[in-house]
């Protein structure tokens, strides 16, 4: 497609003309979700994981079924804003799979209250994304935790004034399959030796917040938060849109 073609194509179909969950026509480029899907987003209340920030279910403690199994998980501590549910679904399809980088923005905006509210914050040096593999960012065009953890780093700058940089301090050397479906063992295995440091991003001595856009089994964050561990990050907290398989 030509320049004009995209300009065009961007002048009648804005990423924002129609909500990521139901369809309905948006008619303001401010918002990303009707008012009635934004209103029944499955905020992520009441007890949660003391490690990895996940709603926890009936009959866990203090630690979810997934970080209780794991004697190194990598980071420390973590928050997550929504419950990987039905009704969360389609948002996160919506930023992966449909070109919705506003939308990207909008929930690292949202996410910041979450964040700043958390026990650790105050410690951030930096944010990092769970990065893609270069064959999926040429196919995506954009990396949506990328997006994501900007947005975030912006909204904290705005209400706060402090600047926490987001930067993309991890590459994918090896390209996963999609992992849907798969057992926590199974993504543990297949995601050792994936990631490692940028060599264009110092981790060393800092304390960084590693955001995604779900967090499922915590497999990805964990060989993450090793990569930069072993990179000479002092401690890796964690921060998602979405949690859910706990």
């Amino acid at each position: 497609m030509s320049a004009w073609g995209r300009i065009v194509k961007k002048a009648l179909f804005p990423e924002n003309g129609t909500c990521p969950v139901c369809g309905r026509v948006l008619f303001s480029r401010d918002h990303f979700l009707c008012s009635r899907c934004q209103e029944d987003l499955p905020l992520n209340q009441g007890e949660t994981c003391l490690i990895c920030g996940r709603h926890l279910i009936n009959g866990e403690a203090i630690r979810c079924r997934d970080c209780s199994q794991v004697v190194d998980l990598g980071f420390q501590a973590g928050c997550v804003w929504l419950d990987y549910t039905e009704n969360a679904k389609p948002l996160v399809y919506g930023m992966k799979f449909q070109g919705r980088r506003g939308l990207c923005h909008w929930v690292g905006q949202q996410m910041a209250d979450m964040v700043m509210a958390a026990p650790w914050f105050s410690e951030i040096d930096r944010i990092i994304p769970v990065p893609l593999h270069e064959s999926r960012l040429s196919e995506r065009g954009y990396n949506q935790s990328m997006e994501i953890a900007q947005g975030l780093s912006r909204e904290i700058e705005v209400q706060t004034g402090q600047i926490i940089p987001a930067a993309e301090g991890l590459v994918r050397i090896v390209p996963t399959p999609h992992q849907i479906g798969q057992s926590r063992r199974e993504r543990l295995k297949l995601l050792s030796s994936v990631f490692e440091n940028s060599p264009e991003v110092d981790v060393r001595g800092q304390r960084v917040l590693l955001v995604d856009d779900v967090i499922t089994t915590g497999a990805t964050l964990r060989a993450c938060a090793t990569a930069l561990l072993s990179a000479g990050a002092q401690t890796v907290f964690i921060a998602a849109c979405a949690g859910g398989g706990a």
